[in-house]
């Protein structure tokens, strides 16, 4: 009798360690299923049945268009992270923003960076809802990226050889951007990796990097923009104009040398409104 409560005790335990196990198991696959059911629906969500195109911006998907990078310096405290949101906030509520880069340093000393860091994608996220403008964040925090679930990563020049990596493990269809700085490298990485858009540039000099002594100029994003166009039709990718663009210039790669739109950062984290500077830049994007 003794023997036979021993083995039903053992086998009960054995019975019940495994449901726990799996229980476990099932739930993080749920989980994973749940994100990439996320990552799933955005991709469908983007796209376009009239050329099987990808609707790279859904709050429209003709130009000019209009990015938003965040400062470096922007989670670098939390006072510098609410004041951050609240100018990001003010430049996105008037439905005119195409996409917010952020755009942050790798600070490793700071345990509090991350954190913030997170915030600012969930804030970004929650209000890209509402106002129709994508999230990306630079590839340098793809854990956060998979924490959040943004619609995508923006991937250095130097960086592109893992964007196949990093497009398997966000599943699903996520925004890949990168950058150019010479027609053969646009054109290089679009034949290759397949990123969704670019940045070109720099068009004028810029304080965010004041140690630039030469400029590719502002006829270089539409250039890559007709090089891409011969090779892909209307399946290429997106190309803005970037570097030291304002209100003043921004016509200038746009209308003059055929840029698809501008990325700017000062206009939103150095003036009084936001919204007003982002205005004058749409209104002035269409100038002859």
């Amino acid at each position: 009798m003794a023997l036979f409560c021993i083995i039903t005790s053992t086998l009960f335990l054995t019975i019940l360690v495994y449901i726990l196990d799996n229980s476990q198991s099932w739930t993080t696959g749920s989980r994973k299923c749940s994100k990439r059911s996320r990552w799933e629906l955005k991709a469908l969500s983007q796209q376009v049945t009239q050329d099987d195109n990808i609707q790279i911006f859904p709050r429209s998907s003709s130009p000019p268009h209009l990015v938003v990078i965040t400062e470096r310096h922007c989670c670098d405290s939390d006072a510098v992270l609410q004041r951050a949101l609240q100018l990001l906030h003010a430049a996105v509520t008037p439905d005119q923003v195409d996409l917010v880069s952020v755009r942050i340093n790798v600070l490793s000393a700071d345990k509090n960076h991350r954190r913030r860091l997170v915030e600012l994608a969930n804030r970004l996220l929650h209000w890209s809802d509402r106002h129709h403008f994508q999230v990306v964040v630079s590839s340098d925090w793809i854990d956060v990226a998979v924490e959040t679930g943004v619609h995508g990563l923006h991937v250095n020049e130097s960086d592109r050889h893992k964007i196949p990596a990093l497009r398997k493990l966000l599943e699903g269809r996520p925004l890949i951007g990168t950058t150019a700085h010479t027609l053969e490298s646009a054109v290089s990485a679009f034949e290759v990796h397949r990123p969704d858009y670019f940045f070109v540039g720099s068009c004028y000099f810029s304080q965010s990097y004041p140690e630039k002594t030469t400029l590719e100029g502002p006829e270089l994003p539409g250039q890559v923009c007709r090089a891409l166009q011969e090779i892909a039709g209307a399946r290429r990718p997106k190309v803005l104009a970037i570097g030291g663009i304002n209100a003043s210039n921004c016509h200038e790669p746009v209308t003059k040398y055929g840029a698809e739109g501008v990325a700017i950062l000062r206009s939103v984290f150095e003036g009084e409104n936001p919204a007003e500077s982002l205005h004058f830049i749409r209104k002035n994007m269409a100038k002859l």
